[in-house]
């Protein structure tokens, strides 16, 4: 795996994927409403916010786990919204 300079290109195998699940409500309807799926909105925001970036302070992941300030900006909108609907108990939606 080419790393790109960041220290953890790994998480970016989990990083990217939850990303683009946020943006694809085919995607969340097909997979996450149904129990034995694999993927769900739990571990979808555990991997932004716990595991791999801290979404809604994404420049500390610049480095780490984000390339470059153009995907901390992407991110940031991505985090606020995701903890924004998680606090009202709400629908996500990217």
């Amino acid at each position: 795996m080419i790393d790109h300079g960041i220290s953890s290109p790994t998480a970016r195998l989990h990083l990217v994927p939850a990303v683009v699940s946020l943006a694809n409500p085919p995607w969340q309807r097909d997979v996450w409403l149904r129990q034995d799926e694999f993927e769900n909105l739990d571990e979808v925001v555990h991997v932004l916010f716990d595991d791999f970036c801290d979404a809604s302070a994404p420049e500390g992941g610049l480095g780490a786990s984000l390339r470059t300030e153009e995907e901390v900006d992407l991110m940031r909108p991505a985090g606020g919204r995701v903890h924004g609907r998680a606090g009202r108990g709400g629908a996500v939606r990217a």
